[in-house]
């Protein structure tokens, strides 16, 4: 328990905007962490996040360990190849697999799912399972309502903080 307070606050000080019973294990952040959102009950693996741009994660996403989220990249058609940036949005109830690689600018719609050691160069959309380099839709998901809460597994976590159910 004192870990996990330690972790939120850890992050907090880099400027993250943490939602309630985010949790964020060992990522590292390189840039500026006051770019980086996590929603309410989201939670991080030991991913690699750098912050050269927004990175907007939704609520009650899991991004596993091995994850590259990318904001920042270099023109090749310059020639002194000048530096780009583009936004990354996770949509919420999304599932970021291991080894997944997300690109600069890219989208993840609401409940998609992004396989083990994707490269994702364009938006997927909702709903959608992505895989491969590049990643592309394999299927789409025929649930109707999604019910993952990867952080309420943490009761202790919940009695420390509060009852969220009854939150907005």
């Amino acid at each position: 328990m004192l870990l996990l307070s330690w972790r939120r606050s850890r992050y907090k000080a880099k400027g993250v905007k943490l939602g309630l019973l985010a949790d964020i294990e060992g990522a590292t952040l390189q840039g500026n962490g006051a770019l980086l959102t996590v929603g309410h009950g989201t939670f991080v693996g030991r991913a690699h996040i750098q912050l050269l741009a927004d990175v907007c994660i939704g609520e009650n996403v899991v991004i596993n360990d091995g994850v590259h989220i990318l904001t920042g990249s270099h023109d090749v058609d310059s020639p002194v190849f000048a530096a780009t940036t583009g936004r990354v949005d996770v949509g919420s109830s999304a599932w970021i697999c291991t080894g997944a690689l997300l690109l600069p600018g890219v989208s993840i719609g609401e409940a998609a799912v992004v396989a083990a050691g994707a490269v994702v160069t364009k938006d997927v959309p909702a709903r959608a399972v992505v895989a491969g380099n590049p990643a592309r839709v394999v299927k789409m998901r025929r649930v109707e309502k999604i019910v993952c809460r990867p952080n309420m597994l943490r009761a202790c976590y919940e009695a420390w903080v509060g009852n969220v159910s009854q939150r907005p």
